[in-house]
């Protein structure tokens, strides 16, 4: 089968062998923008299964020079099918066969699938390490998926037939989509077949959008590796909310109030960003609001927000506010621990390029981070859905992000904190229920902290009282704040009251939470009674952190 379809001697589609397909090239490039190679086990078994039955291997799309193609699509397919073609021959007591794949693998005595310019310099000769010596392997390179999936196949492919699997892959077929006159109609073919049918990752589809009209011989390598870097330091799991958001802050940047939705869910937002990338200076704009480090840019106060690292922040820009972000930062790892990402784009906002306002008003600045975490936890207990208010925090962020005078900004801090403030006797009522936090002992936790100042990380919560106690007078205590204790390592679990109290003695002096809980002189008779008692401790001291964090925010 070979059905040729030629458009203005632009591109070139025919299906064919892998066979053919990797005779006819010569150096074929994955670029440095390209994904990480991801594959994980079972993507490797249903490669291997599905080829033993003449598989149909799908499409791959290309640039094609004089001297190499570029991988546009079909990176993941490709490369595994090279870490095949290596584990048959590194098997293979058969000459003839290994002469075979040589053929087909070699050019110019090199890997001809070449990955060093995604991989990097400690990783670019990772194809040549497995094909001439795969048992001396260097460390610094045997943590890349593409090493730990050869010794996988390898492992897989002692079992088999090796002739006969060479045999079924070899004449697995593809269709090549090969373009030669101009690259930018590749990504574009790119980005339509992935927003058709099952779409990529909003990012990947983003990026090759933008590279549609930013790559050129010139300046290619300079986006790519930006691009890259910007990868590398928002978490993988906040590519959506930064793509979504990219458009909010792209907005922003224009002042385009009026057309902007800020109520857009992540797909319309996504959506909405694709259009705005209509030609190279669009593209350019929207490339440097996420991608450069200026702090006239989203890209280093989104990483540091969503990373809850603000020393991101004092290492690039605000140096002489390094202690004072250290404090704040402890306080948004709480943040990040609890979850609470509603308020982000505020943050976001508030931190780029604001080194006027945070130099003269950095406690208020904590403290009005404080009170929206408190706002947060409160929602959270009354059981609001954080739609109900998430568009609030991205229409302050709106009003913030080309703020620079100071006083305006905090004016509109103080503004905002009027419109959400919190109810504390409702609050007090809701604290010292007894059911509370039977189930949403997470909150708990953070309340607790909160109360008593204590803002290390990484705590869990000991139940005094355990929670499947059997005994029947004990279970209406369980959900109460008094019964809860953040600690470093729940090692008490269901223990006597006598036990317990004796180890928490041994633990106190390095945990500050069982340092308090001790105050009370809990024993094995009055226990019940100091549940209640620190339960109403607790809330009384939550609610005046609350209104006192009021009270300091409205202060003019």
């Amino acid at each position: 089968m070979n059905d040729v379809l030629d458009l203005e001697n632009k591109v070139e589609a025919k299906s064919q062998k892998i066979l053919n397909f990797l005779e006819n090239k010569k150096l074929i490039n994955i670029p440095r923008y390209q994904r990480e190679y991801s594959w994980e086990k079972k993507n490797i078994d249903v490669f291997l299964s599905d080829i033993r039955k003449d598989y149909y291997l799908g499409n791959i799309i290309l640039y094609n020079g004089n001297d190499f193609s570029e991988i546009i699509d079909g990176q993941q397919r490709l490369i595994t099918t090279f870490l095949i073609l290596i584990s048959i021959r590194n098997l293979s007591d058969n000459e003839k066969l290994v002469s075979q794949i040589d053929k087909l693998i070699y050019y110019d005595d090199k890997c001809k699938l070449q990955l060093k310019d995604r991989i990097g310099s400690e990783g670019q000769n990772i194809l040549n390490y497995i094909l001439d010596n795969d048992q001396n392997i260097p460390d610094n390179v045997r943590h890349y998926s593409e090493i730990k999936n050869y010794f996988l196949i390898k492992k897989i492919m002692k079992q088999s037939k090796l002739e006969k699997i060479y045999s079924n892959l070899i004449n697995s077929i593809i269709v090549e989509i090969g373009f030669t006159k101009n690259i930018n109609e590749a990504y574009e073919m790119f980005v339509n077949i992935n927003t058709k049918g099952k779409p990529l990752a909003e990012i990947e589809i983003l990026k090759s959008q933008l590279f549609k009209y930013l790559l050129s011989e010139r300046n290619s390598d300079i986006y790519k590796e930006k691009w890259q870097e910007m990868l590398k330091n928002i978490p993988e799991k906040e590519y959506a909310a930064f793509v979504s958001d990219a458009y909010l802050f792209y907005a922003f940047s224009k002042d385009d109030t009026e057309n902007l939705k800020t109520s857009g869910t992540v797909k319309e937002n996504f959506s909405s960003l694709l259009k705005e990338i209509s030609n190279k200076q669009r593209a350019a704009l929207i490339f440097n609001l996420m991608t450069d480090t200026s702090i006239e840019n989203i890209y280093l106060p989104y990483a540091a927000i969503k990373n809850y690292n603000l020393e991101i922040l004092a290492n690039n820009y605000y140096s002489n506010l390094n202690t004072s972000l250290s404090m704040i930062n402890n306080l948004w790892k709480l943040i990040g621990e609890y979850g609470f990402v509603q308020s982000d784009i505020l943050f976001v906002s508030l931190f780029k390029d604001k080194e006027a306002f945070l130099s003269n008003n950095i406690n208020f600045a904590y403290t009005f981070m404080q009170y929206v975490f408190i706002y947060e936890i409160c929602r959270s207990i009354i059981g609001t859905s954080p739609a109900h208010y998430s568009n609030r925090f991205k229409q302050l962020a709106k009003d913030i992000y080309n703020q620079k005078d100071p006083s305006q900004i905090k004016k509109l801090l103080r503004n905002f904190v009027t419109e959400i403030k919190i109810d504390s006797d409702d609050l007090k009522n809701k604290l010292i229920e007894s059911e509370r936090f039977i189930k949403n002992y997470k909150t708990a936790k953070f309340i607790i902290m909160l109360s008593e100042r204590n803002l290390n990380s990484g705590l869990t919560v000991e139940h005094f009282v355990h929670k499947k106690t059997s005994n029947e007078n004990e279970k209406q205590y369980i959900g109460c704040l008094g019964n809860l204790i953040p600690v470093i390592k729940d090692k008490y679990k269901n223990k006597s009251v006598k036990d317990k109290l004796e180890m928490y003695k041994n633990d106190s002096i390095g945990d500050f939470s069982i340092k308090n809980f001790l105050q009370y002189n809990f024993d094995e008779n009055n226990y019940t009674d100091k549940i209640v008692k620190r339960t109403n401790d607790l809330a009384d001291k939550f609610v005046k952190l609350v209104n006192d964090s009021y009270n300091e925010l409205i202060k003019k």
